[in-house]
């Protein structure tokens, strides 16, 4: 297979539309030459009638000029008389032109010609180009030219932008999440090539991130086997009086099977969609969540499409972030606007550094001054997620402390008759 190289196709489409050019402007050219033929005959009859009618040399310039002006008008030519040493006599124009010499009888200014009397006299007779008509005349062979250049060149260069705007959306789109995206291949130049060496790559790419999530999800879900005999063990031995020891240990535990459920269900999310099955009250959910954390819950009562597990993880690990790096209390609010929902979670800690406001929803990611505080940086990376898998989106609001802010849209439905109420007296007997 013949390879076509993507330099020659670009100069083949430049000499095309140059070869085009020469072309049309020669058709117009010659269009117009064609048009030359009833000048020559008006120049032959001017220069026989100006034989036949002109007085002799002895007449004065003035009645000269006369016979030239009368045959001029009636051709609609220009005239002028010049003696045998080329000065000009007289002209067609009765008071005379001393601009027009001899040298002006060629075809800048029209089809013209040059005719030598019997007594050496010489009669210059032109047509001259309608000033107008030039322009008109000009402005067409342009036109022309442009609109045949352009509608020629124009598939040719569609074709090859075409393959590298559709090759750009794929890049798009494989970057934007979509791993199975993969490029057409049209042709055998280099674009052809960089489309057949996307498609390796994302092929590469697709088959380490699913080994990736696959290790990972196995991995994960291993641990837990071990995990559940040391709890057994623990529990054999609680009878040795060993009870701060174990209780440190159980501690241990259980921080390490909270990163293995949170590894297990970033690993899903990555996998797969979230299943969004359920009509979920918000504000019922999220209350129930921070009523055993003592924090207070406002609101309008909302109705969600989602997945009730992964919005439970999604406020318990809001409460937990404030809880750990913020301080009490912790205000929980939920708010409609303009047709989105939007979950707050507010502690009156020292806040989060601006420099740090998109790292802390990186995998994870732990500030500076964090890193003595109990967690994995998965909390933060896990709400976002969950987020995304709702439709929704999350960041940090400015203001004193730190304020998050979940938002979610359009699926969401609220029920703006019930009237705002704090939420977690009901769940605390009040």
């Amino acid at each position: 297979m013949i390879r076509q190289r993507l330099y020659l196709q670009i100069y083949l489409t430049i000499i095309a539309a140059l070869a085009l050019t020469v072309l049309t402007t020669s058709l117009v050219f010659s269009r117009l030459g064609s048009e030359d033929r009833p000048s020559a005959t008006a120049i032959s009859l001017a220069q026989r009638a100006v034989a036949q009618a002109l007085p002799p040399d002895t007449a004065t310039a003035s009645e000269q000029a006369v016979v030239l002006a009368e045959i001029a008008h009636g051709l609609n030519v220009e005239l002028a008389l010049f003696d045998a040493n080329g000065v000009l006599i007289a002209t067609d124009q009765i008071e005379g032109r001393a601009d027009w010499t001899i040298e002006e009888t060629d075809l800048h200014n029209g089809p013209s010609g040059l005719f030598i009397m019997a007594d050496g006299r010489m009669v210059a007779a032109r047509v001259p180009f309608p000033r107008l008509g030039g322009i008109r005349a000009l402005v067409l062979i342009l036109a022309t030219t442009a609109i045949a250049v352009g509608a020629a060149s124009y598939p040719l260069v569609r074709r090859m932008t075409g393959r590298l705007e559709r090759l750009q959306r794929a890049v798009e789109r494989i970057g934007g999440g979509d791993l199975a995206t993969r490029a057409d291949i049209q042709g055998r130049d280099e674009i052809a090539a960089l489309a057949h060496s996307f498609n390796d790559a994302a092929d590469r790419i697709e088959a380490l991130v699913d080994a990736h999530r696959v290790l990972l999800a196995n991995a994960s879900h291993e641990l837990r086997t071990p995990l559940s005999r040391i709890r057994l063990g623990i529990e054999l031995f609680r009878d040795t009086g060993a009870t701060t020891r174990l209780e440190t240990v159980e501690m241990d535990i259980a921080q390490l099977d909270q990163l293995i459920d949170e590894i297990l269900t970033l690993s899903r999310l990555d996998a797969a969609p979230a299943a969004l099955d359920a009509d979920i009250d918000l504000l019922g959910l999220v209350a129930e969540e921070c009523a055993d954390a003592g924090v207070s819950v406002t609101g309008q009562p909302a109705v969600i499409r989602g997945n009730r597990d992964l919005l439970r993880r999604l406020v318990r690990n809001l409460v937990t972030n404030a809880e750990k790096h913020g301080a009490h209390p912790i205000e929980v609010e939920i708010t409609q606007k303009s047709g989105e929902t939007t979950l707050s979670v507010r502690d009156a800690g020292k806040g989060i550094p601006i420099a740090d406001r998109e790292k802390v929803f990186e995998r994870f990611f732990r500030g500076r001054d964090r890193q003595n505080v109990d967690g994995y940086g998965l909390g933060l990376a896990l709400v976002r997620q969950i987020a995304e898998a709702h439709g929704g989106h999350v960041e940090i609001a400015d203001g004193k402390g730190s304020m998050i802010v979940v938002t979610f849209a359009d699926h969401l439905h609220h029920n703006e008759d019930k009237p705002v109420f704090t939420a977690a007296r009901r769940f605390a007997g009040e």
